[in-house]
């Protein structure tokens, strides 16, 4: 299981390029949102950024 607590240095700012829904939010293509390392990971796996 991942830490979800993560230190705002572990944090990485991307901008999606397909819409999204981060935290229970929805967010559009150009947002910028600040995700660990793994949601990065997932992120780039699914062509969200």
């Amino acid at each position: 299981m991942s830490d979800t607590k993560a230190q705002p240095a572990d944090l990485v700012q991307v901008t999606l390029k397909k819409s999204h829904t981060h935290s229970g939010q929805p967010h559009k293509v150009g947002d910028k949102l600040k995700v660990r390392p793994d949601q990065l990971e997932r992120l780039k796996k699914h062509g969200k950024i």
